[in-house]
């Protein structure tokens, strides 16, 4: 899956993994797969994102982690430009977004696993005052 989402990074016309849009061209700057039991966390960042590109990006390695395709077919449907893998999204459910930086600092998504509970996300401190969606 690591391999798989090295090859989505760079500049490149990511209308295979967003939504029809005027400037599918975007830069993603690294593609980040860890695995801890069965929960997987897929970290992409990127200057911008088009409309559902994180969720068909999960869908495709996803597919690669059950060996159902790998890592040339991405970089083929990446080429292609056509919806990857007949268009397959990663359902909302367990994905959240985690983290955006404006201005100088390159922007950054992550799906994740939603943190329901009460538990503080790791890259939260004792001291963040932020107001969490999730929970306290």
């Amino acid at each position: 899956m690591a391999r798989a989402g090295s090859v989505l990074v760079g500049r490149h016309d990511f209308s295979a993994f967003g939504v029809s849009h005027r400037q599918p061209v975007r830069t993603v700057h690294s593609v980040r797969v860890r695995r801890d039991g069965s929960l997987v966390t897929i970290d992409v960042a990127a200057d911008a994102f088009l409309r559902r590109m994180v969720r068909r990006i999960v869908a495709v390695l996803l597919e690669v982690g059950h060996g159902r395709t790998d890592e040339e077919a991405v970089a083929e449907a990446l080429e292609s430009r056509r919806a990857a893998f007949n268009g397959a999204t990663a359902p909302a459910k367990g994905l959240c977004l985690r983290h955006v930086a404006l201005g100088p600092m390159r922007a950054r998504v992550t799906p994740a696993r939603s943190r329901l509970g009460g538990e503080r996300s790791p890259d939260r401190t004792e001291n963040d005052d932020r107001e969490d969606i999730y929970g306290p």
